[in-house]
């Protein structure tokens, strides 16, 4: 899966976490760039995303994605592995 299939990916999932029908995302949105995006909808957005990718993410993975860029980047690292 390519890094652009990913993120598209990704940002369905986001938009679906927020019950939104579409987001203008950069990679370096953060979670104050994203209304209603708050812990909780964090939380949600990484085990959605470990589902729909069958990974996982280590505690300390979740806790330093600070940025949308840096999310899909970890997703599609953990697609190649």
């Amino acid at each position: 899966m390519t890094r652009d299939e990913v993120r598209e990916q990704v940002v369905a999932i986001v938009c679906r976490v927020l019950g939104v029908e579409s987001l203008d995302v950069l990679d370096s949105s953060t979670a104050r760039d994203l209304p209603g995006y708050d812990s909780i909808a964090h939380i949600q957005t990484l085990v959605e995303c470990q589902r729909a990718f069958s990974i996982r993410f280590s505690a300390l993975e979740a806790g330093q994605i600070d940025s949308f860029g840096q999310l899909v980047r970890l997703v599609h690292a953990r697609m190649l592995r």
